[in-house]
């Protein structure tokens, strides 16, 4: 079995994501308040914020490798944690946990995949594109097995991220792409500041670094929005799961076609992200609004591969994890304070509101990408 294929079924067991239709439901019924499920969201989401860059820094001066395997070894942890019966707190310090381990992979996984491709922009696309497909089919699974047994789409998916952790373990790396410890940036200290230095300096990778990381903000916090969204609207939550199950193969479709010459150009899935985001609020129709989430996740598909491949051709190679970290860092920065937002926002106002908002927001983060990357083609064209 080749490097690229481990790395392939381990990334796609990773994204095992058993529990997603029925997170909130499962913790609702341990005895939790939506109040406290929405807390316990946000502590992961601060979790993330505070271990995200020195985790990538961590590996850039050590292991990417090393960095994902003990990830998801304690990921697998607590995810088992997550079975036992317990109240609040409990469950509130795995939340927390598990955006600890979280942060070890973010960006390190990225950066093995570059470390061991031929052709990194194919790959990467191709490998999303197939654990999406998986994330899909968990998701439709999870629901039903949680009628079964509330326990089972957590066991599931611990047991998954641990057979993930032992197949990465076996991925063989060349000398010549380990991390050189003895190098000048080798240094914890060196790496973060380089990295910093590095993002300040590099006026694209900084717009398109807090572009993604916005954008981001608001796919990762899609999981939670929908089921409140679809219960404002009264839709059951079984069309939901179904729902959710089909925009995973739209996401899976955009991330491969993202890599192939029926790519939507950046800037046109951007606009069209923007449409979409406005739209999303106003859809009271299951159709439609389902129509409205399928365009939003076979879009994010495209934006994400192209984002990420960006973000790769600007970062060098002793900075490359931190530079990702600081991307899901910034994302997870945003996250916390858009989830404060929306609850605030769906309790006093309306999902109309919610999406006025958010529209406003990005567009604020598209305009300073446009203008990160107009004036930065300006200032080369007056040095040439």
């Amino acid at each position: 079995m080749t490097n690229l294929q481990k790395y392939t079924i381990s990334s796609v067991l990773r994204g095992s994501m058993w529990w997603m239709a029925v997170g909130p439901l499962y913790f609702m019924a341990r005895g939790l308040t939506m109040e406290q499920v929405y807390i316990m969201i946000s502590a992961f989401s601060i979790s993330m914020v505070i271990f995200e860059f020195p985790t990538g820094v961590i590996a850039d001066r050590f292991s990417h490798k090393k960095s994902v395997v003990w990830s998801g070894f304690f990921g697998a942890i607590f995810q088992f944690a997550y079975i036992i019966p317990a109240g609040f707190y409990f469950y509130l310090g795995i939340f927390i946990l598990t955006g600890l381990s979280s942060s070890m992979r973010s960006g390190s996984n990225v950066a093995v995949l570059h470390s061991i491709s031929n052709n990194f922009q194919k790959d990467l696309s191709r490998v999303r594109a197939i654990g999406l497909l998986w994330i899909a089919g968990t998701t439709l699974l999870g629901g039903w097995l949680f009628t079964i047994n509330i326990i089972l789409p957590y066991v599931l998916n611990g047991l998954s991220v641990l057979v993930s952790a032992i197949i990465f373990a076996t991925i063989k790396i060349s000398k010549n792409k380990k991390v050189n410890k003895n190098n000048e940036s080798g240094n914890i200290y060196k790496i973060a500041v380089n990295s910093l230095k590095h993002l300040k300096k590099h006026k694209k990778l900084r717009g398109v670094a807090l572009l993604s990381g916005m954008f981001l903000a608001t796919f990762f916090s899609h999981k939670y929005i929908f089921p409140t969204l679809f219960e404002i609207r009264n839709i059951p939550v079984t069309q939901l799961s179904v729902v959710m199950s089909l925009a995973g193969l739209f996401l899976a479709l955009g991330t491969f076609l993202a890599s192939t010459k029926y790519y939507i150009r950046l800037k046109y899935s951007i606009g069209l992200l923007l449409v979409m985001t406005l739209l999303l609020g106003f859809s009271e129709n299951i159709f439609l609004l389902a129509a409205i989430i399928f365009t939003i996740y076979f879009l994010r598909g495209m934006f994400v591969i192209r984002t990420t491949v960006l973000i790769n051709d600007y970062s060098k190679d002793s900075i490359r994890a931190s530079i990702l970290s600081l991307r899901s860092l910034l994302s997870r920065i945003f996250m916390a304070g858009y989830m404060l937002l929306v609850g605030k926002v769906l309790a006093l106002y309306s999902p109309e509101m919610l999406s006025v908002i958010t529209f406003g927001i990005l567009s604020i983060f598209v305009l300073y990408f446009i203008w990160t990357a107009t004036s930065a083609s300006r200032k080369l064209k007056v040095e040439s």
